[in-house]
């Protein structure tokens, strides 16, 4: 079976924020019938969409947490994420964070190259 994988931005009980590997299966869905079946995985209800740029003057190194649950496609130029436990990561395009820090100490941004992000509002 076909599978896809992401990145997740959490706080924990204390508020420290954490990054954690999720793999997805994506089992074979009638999705477009009358062609063959997709390989498909449902993961949330999305409340709206969006576009965001960012270039590498932008000012996210100072700790912050992300102003709501949101998924981040990359879809040009690369971006660091420095969780407040000291872990870093860096998306570079078509990679996939869903943040979910949104409460505790938050999290660095890093710009490296002129970045486009398809974001993605999730409910509470």
């Amino acid at each position: 079976m076909q599978s896809a994988s992401y990145v997740r931005l959490f706080a924990d009980a204390d508020g420290v924020s954490h990054f954690e590997d999720v793999d997805v299966p994506l089992p074979a869905n009638a999705f477009a019938p009358p062609a063959p079946p997709l390989n498909v995985a449902s993961l949330s209800p999305a409340v709206g969409c969006g576009l965001l740029g960012a270039a590498p003057e932008w000012g996210g190194q100072v700790p912050h947490p992300s102003p709501r649950r949101q998924l981040f496609c990359a879809m040009r130029g690369e971006y660091e994420i420095t969780a407040s436990d000291g872990t870093r990561r860096r998306f570079a395009a078509g990679s996939l964070l869903l943040l979910e820090d949104t409460s505790g100490e938050g999290h660095a941004t890093r710009i490296i190259a002129d970045a486009l992000v398809f974001t993605v509002a999730l409910p509470d």
